[in-house]
């Protein structure tokens, strides 16, 4: 085994996924372990069964193991002065209670937060769970807020520091100067000394800790966005990242903000890569709408995987299709058959449009397709027609893991790339076939309905 090896650790809120790789980026081993953080959270006792499993299937107690470590964002606990968890895991999925929203749009008005942070007001974030921890007493006599990243990084090498991107996702930090915002603190009523330092960019961090398994450094973290766009090897302006699970983002790389005033779908932020921003761009929860429209049908994925040959034959569509996410159904469709495809139908052209309003259609070349979605033999295949692009789906559970190895090298050697891994990964392209028909259609029946959706949104 080579001197030096690059372990990426992804932290999720059920599983967490590791992986160890090469100089050439090539994957020595990998495993999954439950995240188990429904209390306090134990990530050293995580981390140690990571190393554990690496060690007992090689040796690497002679190798310098460089990490780093991504995670969800938004996530967090609360922490005393030795860096030690000492409440739940506050999960990004949970909410506030309103006021709290109340209260930042009135201090801080929707636009202007929205520009400061990369997200509007809303109660899922960090901002606004922290404020509610405040005003109803529950935040203690903790010192210290952390997300899990920083919560290792401290026990580690005795260091508080997390990373731009898991630190932009929390609505407390104005991504564009790299730094928490005072004022938006002063509204929390959280001083910056009981938050993580901020390391913009990507560096080695600590080296050379002796432990058990080996010697060991750390790399900056990330948010797991920023990650997977690190696995996928994004280039600006000619591919994207489409990850589908029950909510599905497209994440590009740019080398300027995009920001959207007018509907807010665009998240911008940056990148740990200097002088590189991500674009998180919010297309609502397609996969959760995919479930519900299975059980209004009674049928379930088997069901579903057994029907998806059958679905080029059917028609394509000659109206636009009307879809109520929130219930699961397709309007004016009866038949399962029909109602999956005019679904997957309807969410890439939904796709091609968001990639047309922010002017990213131009140029794309490949699409990195993530996620549950792209297990389908057909939606994949949908998504290239429409959006006239190459759709590569990659056949690899650890994809995040894998590109915080890479983050993790590239801090150590600045070396960028993987192309040992599209080499090895199996693969599944699908190239353009059914364009011209679905172009006529997108336009003329597609494209002025998703007009009119946003047009209702932004009234409502």
């Amino acid at each position: 085994m080579a001197d030096v090896c690059f372990c990426g650790i992804d932290l999720g809120t059920t599983n967490t996924k590791a992986v160890l790789v090469d100089n050439a980026g090539k994957c020595l081993d990998s495993v999954s372990m439950l995240t188990g953080c429904d209390q306090k959270p134990d990530l050293y006792g995580l981390f140690a069964r990571i190393m554990q499993s690496f060690s007992s299937k090689r040796s690497i107690a002679d190798s310098q193991i460089v990490c780093s470590i991504t995670a969800q964002g938004g996530s967090f606990s609360l922490l005393d002065e030795k860096y030690q968890p000492m409440s739940r895991l506050y999960s990004w999925t949970e909410s506030s209670a309103n006021p709290a929203v109340d209260s930042m749009i009135q201090c801080f008005g929707k636009e202007n937060y929205y520009r400061i942070t990369g997200w509007p007001p809303n109660a899922w974030l960090m901002s606004s769970k922290i404020k509610e921890l405040f005003s109803t007493n529950q935040f203690g006599n903790a010192a210290y807020v952390a997300t899990l990243p920083e919560i290792l990084h401290a026990r580690f090498f005795g260091r508080f520091v997390t990373d731009i991107t898991n630190a932009q996702i929390t609505g407390l930090c104005d991504f564009q100067m790299g730094q928490w915002d005072p004022a938006i603190l002063n509204w929390v009523g959280i001083p910056e000394t009981r938050l993580p330092e901020i390391e913009s960019e990507l560096t080695i961090l600590a080296d050379n800790i002796q432990t058990e398994w080996g010697s060991l450094c750390f790399a900056t973290s990330s948010h797991d966005q920023y990650a997977a766009m690190e696995a996928a090897h994004l280039a600006p302006h000619t591919n994207l990242m489409l990850a589908t699970g029950t909510a599905w983002v497209i994440n590009i790389r740019t080398e300027k903000p995009i920001f959207d005033d007018a509907h807010v779908l665009s998240h911008p932020g940056r990148d740990i890569r200097k002088n590189e921003f991500g674009n998180i761009i919010t297309l609502g929860p397609i996969g959760r709408g995919l479930e519900m429209l299975l059980k209004n049908f009674g049928v379930d994925y088997p069901y579903l995987n057994s029907i998806e040959s059958s679905l080029p034959e059917l028609s394509p569509p000659s109206a636009a299709i009307d879809v109520d996410m929130d219930h699961g159904r397709v309007r004016a469709v009866d038949s399962f058959p029909l109602a999956v495809k005019r679904y997957m139908e309807w969410s890439a052209a939904q796709t091609l449009f968001l990639l047309e309003l922010y002017d990213y259609r131009q140029g794309l070349n490949r699409i990195v397709m993530t996620g549950g979605a792209g297990a389908s033999r057909y939606w994949p295949q949908v998504i290239a027609d429409i959006t006239q692009a190459e759709v590569q789906v990659f056949d690899f559970p650890a994809f995040t893991a894998y590109g915080a190895a890479l983050h993790a090298r590239a801090a150590y050697t600045d070396r960028r790339g993987c192309e040992s891994f599209f080499q090895e990964a199996k693969t599944t392209r699908f190239f353009p076939h059914d364009s011209d028909i679905y172009r006529h259609w997108y336009e003329k029946y597609q494209k002025p309905y998703w007009k009119r959706e946003l047009t209702t949104r932004n009234t409502n």
